[in-house]
């Protein structure tokens, strides 16, 4: 079992200690459990790092971890693209059966841009229409981009053209 899938066993530990919902983060060569587990309890291989102020917060839904395809693209779009390190920003996966909030989003990373793949608006609890690729302003002066799915976007180069310059928007 290599070293992130054995997360998800302490994960699963974790659950038994903390009632709120656990979300593992996966950036480059690390990972995440938050909430942040306790200072004095230490889990090899779990950094419990704090948010970055940034807020910048990457979504998708789905019970699978991203692809390696899929993971390249988004390492290639936040440190080649964005010029950002990818301690910088969270990529948060909502398993299938489980829901987040834009009020959850705000509260627990802090998220100042929020980047939804294969995911609405309404999918976060935002009773606001927005289109694809269009930045909008949300609640508390927060910007939300919603865009394909990684899976899509990796196949489709006008998708990510489009993408890309809604990220250029997005971070000008």
């Amino acid at each position: 079992m290599d070293g992130f899938n054995s997360l998800l066993a302490d994960k699963n530990a974790l659950t038994l200690l903390y009632d709120d919902k656990l979300y593992l983060i996966k950036g480059e060569q690390r990972a995440t459990i938050l909430p942040d587990v306790g200072a004095d309890m230490k889990i090899e291989g779990v950094t419990s790092s704090p948010i970055p102020p940034n807020g910048i917060v990457f979504i998708y839904r789905s019970d699978e971890e991203l692809d390696q395809s899929e993971q390249q693209l988004f390492s290639d779009m936040v440190t080649k693209g964005l010029k950002l390190a990818l301690d910088e920003v969270f990529l948060v996966r909502i398993p299938l059966a489980d829901s987040l909030t834009f009020n959850e989003l705000k509260e627990r990373y802090r998220a100042a841009k929020i980047i939804l793949w294969g995911l609405s608006a309404s999918d976060i609890g935002l009773n606001q229409l927005i289109s694809k690729y269009r930045v909008a302003q949300v609640e508390d002066g927060c910007k939300l981009l919603a865009a394909d799915t990684l899976e899509k976007i990796s196949r489709d180069l006008s998708i990510k053209k489009q993408l890309w310059a809604s990220l250029q928007e997005m971070f000008k």
